[in-house]
């Protein structure tokens, strides 16, 4: 087997976490009627099939479109529609993803991998972390996902959520569907890596949490984009 440099461009992406099988940080997957669909082909193999193509960048936000082919196999025609946003000054990654019609009602399970000596969490808004050792070459990373929200009458936003799937390699936030809204769906992924902080630095899972738990209560500040 070739030796394959993980930050190097692969025709089926970059792997710089190797994420192997799992979902990594923010790994889609579908379900419907019960039964779980990846928009996801690891490392290039399975039925999944991508395309994308660059929305923008510049100096305030850069977006991607990612078009997947073959998620659903009974209408392996029909397309996801995934896009990532990133503005300048927020450190987390804003994904929108659009679903075929006929498939509105699929339910949003984006999911994080298992650390080494993890610590996982979920907060009290909903959303869930975890902290651990992934390698000696990358060392210990922070993960997050937070879901849409949605505003009850008269009352605060409450996050789609309906349950936290556990599988031995990741965690999955499951979430309902948009019932009225079947154009987007919306959640955010959040990353940190222990080495590229400022030094001198001991963060620990606690640490994480909390600044998980700030962002969070920054969260209202956030704005949907949409790319045209």
């Amino acid at each position: 087997m070739i030796d394959v440099d993980y930050h190097a461009q692969q025709d089926w992406g970059i792997d710089a976490l190797h994420v192997g099988k799992t979902s990594g940080l923010g790994g889609l997957t579908l379900y419907l009627d019960g039964k779980e669909y990846p928009v996801q082909s690891p490392a290039g193999e399975g039925h999944v099939q991508f395309e994308h193509r660059i929305l923008g960048t510049g100096p305030v936000r850069s977006a991607v479109e990612i078009l997947a082919k073959g998620v659903f196999p009974q209408a392996p025609e029909m397309v996801v529609t995934i896009r990532c946003i990133i503005q300048a000054g927020h450190p987390e990654t804003e994904i929108q993803v659009r679903l075929p019609e006929g498939f509105e009602h699929a339910q949003l399970a984006p999911g994080l991998m298992n650390l080494e000596g993890g610590h996982h969490f979920q907060t009290e808004q909903g959303a869930i972390g975890a902290w651990g050792y992934h390698g000696d070459d990358i060392g210990e990373i922070g993960l997050a996902i937070k879901v849409q929200s949605r505003q009850s009458d008269g009352g605060p936003t409450e996050p789609l959520l309906q349950e936290v799937v556990t599988l031995e390699h990741e965690r999955r936030l499951l979430t309902n569907p948009l019932s009225g809204r079947p154009l987007h769906h919306k959640y955010w992924i959040l990353g940190t890596w222990r080495r590229g902080m400022q030094y001198p630095v001991a963060p620990s899972p606690e640490n994480w949490k909390t600044m998980v738990e700030r962002w969070e209560e920054q969260f209202h500040v956030l704005r949907s984009i949409e790319v045209r």
